[in-house]
């Protein structure tokens, strides 16, 4: 018996990244009154709901289908940041963001070594194909009222890309005690706000209302990938303003 995996797709939308479900082989063989157990696996590299159809075929028994559904929500943060303001403001908050998305990485490196799709050319060849690029230009939407930010934000790549991926999470621990390499700025939309010079930053502006920890979180898409960014503000009184303490979560910089 043939087992065929058809996805489905909106067909007006270019395809960027291979398909998000597979399964882990491409024959079976049944008994009359017997069963067996296909493994599935699903690897998305974009959010919303994906499709994939099993045909199964069988030159004297005909033909039935199976369909495969599964959603796709946000992926886990990339950052977790906390810093520290004074109460008297408002104050502008430089939100340091990597160039390298590592949870897309990790992904893409999954895909490679786990997924049954990667032994498929055309899907390998899509993998293969989603490069990063010198830029790239994110809409930004963030979770708290008392904090404002530009709608748009543009990364671009620092000499020091290559490096970033695929590091362990005690190398990145190590790395965080050397100085940083200095990475191109960040150009804001939207409002006319920028990133500071020599890194990709976000600038956050809070105007609290009193002492206390202002969460927020920011969604930052883009029509290659997804970054989710974790922030917490502590506002208190005499206190000198603080740089973000980022940790470093899962082997990505949090």
């Amino acid at each position: 018996m043939l087992c065929v995996p058809v996805p489905l797709s909106d067909l007006n939308k270019v395809q960027i990244y291979p398909n998000a479900l597979g399964v882990d082989r491409a024959r079976m063989r049944l008994k009359q009154g017997g069963s067996d157990k296909l493994r599935g696996f699903f690897l998305p590299f974009t959010m919303g709901t994906h499709y994939c159809t099993l045909v199964f075929k069988d030159p004297a028994l005909g033909q039935f289908v199976y369909e495969l559904v599964a959603d796709a929500a946000l992926p886990a943060p990339q950052l977790e940041t906390k810093g520290v303001v004074p109460l008297e403001g408002p104050h502008v908050y430089s939100l340091p963001i990597p160039w390298v998305n590592a949870n897309l990485e990790a992904a893409k490196k999954m895909f490679s070594e786990r997924h049954p799709l990667a032994k498929d050319k055309a899907q390998s060849a899509l993998l293969k194909a989603a490069a990063p690029t010198a830029s790239i230009e994110y809409t930004i939407t963030q979770t708290n009222t008392l904090i404002t930010c530009p709608r748009t934000v543009t990364l671009v790549a620092s000499a020091g890309v290559d490096d970033a991926v695929g590091k362990k999470p005690s190398e990145d621990a190590a790395s965080k005690s050397q100085p940083s390499r200095k990475q191109p700025g960040v150009k804001g939309g939207g409002d006319g706000s920028g990133g500071g010079g020599g890194e990709n930053s976000v600038p956050l502006t809070l105007k609290p209302i009193g002492p206390g920890v202002y969460p927020s979180r920011l969604l930052l898409t883009s029509p290659t990938d997804v970054r989710v960014v974790d922030l917490e503000l502590t506002s208190q009184v005499g206190v000198v303003w603080q740089g973000p303490d980022s940790m470093c979560v899962a082997g990505t910089w949090n």
